[in-house]
């Protein structure tokens, strides 16, 4: 806990805030007593610069904000305050306030959080339910009158707090049907949007058993294609072998005409040597001369003989 009384300089330039009360209280915070203003003129509840310079603030507990003007301002938070038995924690801007002559001022928004309220401006009292039982913050004027509120004004009192009830009930009610009824109508939307979701689920699942399927004739017609590519690739390999096969055997018919070429010229050769070598003469050739008709005998020779005296 620190107190900010030594830090002066942070809360005084503040603007002031004019406020128009309607009930003037005492209170108590951190065991100092306090004067306080209700003004339902005010938005926010303020805390006076004098006060909160006389309290242990814990550091964490003030904040920076902006007001609505857009400058700086300072607020506690989570400060406790105590108005006869009722006691409440809420948070304060730190303003400096001259014109109210008080510590405190209650705003608006505390009003809110009271619920149903009894406000009497002639007698300045205020009433309102408090765990379980109703309270009462008497104004500090009229607390030096001894006048106390009469049985007709609890009776009164009672009614009117009967009749807001009653309002409060019937306008709950209403507000729980339409609550109700628009449930309904978002579950009712809710169940039709889940019918068309699970139509699509369906849909989606045929759609995905179709494309298993798909792909399982995908896969096979890609194992046919591979058994075509290695048919293909088999009789290509075949080919090949016949073409090596046939360019073999075309060169052995070469080798073989060759050979059968040479063997050819060869025996050609050989019986042309046998034949200058051995001249045959044929004496059984008889040559006719038709003068005498005298057969005259001539030695035969080789055409290719050629003897001494030819040359």
């Amino acid at each position: 806990m620190e107190s900010h009384g030594d830090k002066k300089g942070r809360f005084q330039k503040t603007d002031s805030k004019v406020a128009i009360d309607i009930l003037k209280l005492e209170g108590i915070i951190q065991s100092k007593p306090i004067s306080i203003a209700i003004c339902p003129t005010n938005e926010e509840n303020h805390i006076s610069v004098s006060l909160e310079n006389q309290l242990l603030i814990p550091e964490l507990s003030i904040i920076e904000k902006k007001d609505k003007y857009g400058g700086k301002q300072y607020a506690i938070r989570d400060l406790e305050l105590t108005i006869d038995e009722y006691k409440f924690t809420s948070q304060f801007n730190v303003t400096s306030i001259y014109l109210n002559e008080v510590d405190i001022i209650l705003g608006l928004s505390w009003m809110e959080t009271l619920g149903a309220i009894i406000l009497n401006m002639k007698k300045k009292f205020l009433t309102f339910p408090y765990k379980k039982k109703q309270i009462k913050l008497q104004d500090v004027s009229m607390k030096s009158d001894s006048e106390d509120v009469s049985s007709e004004d609890f009776k009164d009192i009672s009614k009117m707090i009967s009749q807001e009830d009653q309002k409060s009930r019937q306008k709950m009610q209403k507000e729980f049907d339409k609550v109700i009824k628009d449930k309904e109508e978002e579950i009712s939307r809710l169940r039709d949007h889940n019918q068309k979701l699970l139509f699509q689920i369906k849909k989606a699942k045929d759609r995905a058993q179709d494309h298993q399927k798909i792909e399982e004739e995908n896969r096979d017609l890609q194992k046919k294609l591979l058994e075509l590519k290695d048919d293909a690739k088999k009789q290509e390999e075949t080919i090949r072998n016949l073409k090596n096969a046939k360019d073999l055997v075309g060169n052995k018919l070469v080798h073989i005409q060759k050979r059968t070429s040479k063997l050819l010229g060869s025996k050609k050769q050989v019986e042309e040597n046998k034949a200058n070598t051995n001249p045959v003469i044929n004496t059984d050739k008889k040559e006719v001369n038709p003068a005498n008709e005298q057969t005259i005998k001539t030695p035969y020779r080789h055409p290719n003989y050629k003897s001494h005296f030819d040359q």
